[in-house]
């Protein structure tokens, strides 16, 4: 199963894979990762797994949540290379941002048809 969700943060696409293997380039045991690096479409790619051995269940809110943090690092290093303090980042922009992100992707997941079907076959 790989099902994928989009959506528009700031001024960039990003997509999230949800899958049932880690991608080929990432360890077998990783449950969620982040690319380093847009795609030529100025697309950021981040992926869970939504299946945990045999039995499917929904990412802790602990990996979203980490690599959330991945991803909005990557996108502000793409937006400015300044380099920046703590007290310049511990700025109620970047953490709105990043709230903001933070629910973009955990909207997607929770909206996804994966995690409704997946709802669904536990609930029977």
């Amino acid at each position: 199963m790989k099902e994928r969700i989009s959506f528009s943060f700031l001024t960039f696409k990003v997509t999230i894979e949800l899958r049932d293997t880690a991608p080929s380039e990432w360890a077998e045991t990783a449950v969620g990762g982040c690319y380093d690096e847009p795609d030529k479409d100025r697309t950021f790619r981040m992926w869970f797994l939504m299946k945990n051995e045999d039995d499917y269940s929904l990412p802790s809110l602990k990996i979203i949540a980490h690599e959330c943090w991945h991803l909005f690092m990557t996108i502000m290093n793409h937006v400015d290379k300044w380099e920046h303090t703590f007290e310049e980042l511990n700025n109620e922009i970047y953490a709105y941002n990043f709230h903001m992100l933070f629910s973009m992707v955990l909207d997607s997941i929770l909206d996804s048809k994966s995690y409704r079907k997946m709802a669904e076959e536990k609930e029977n």
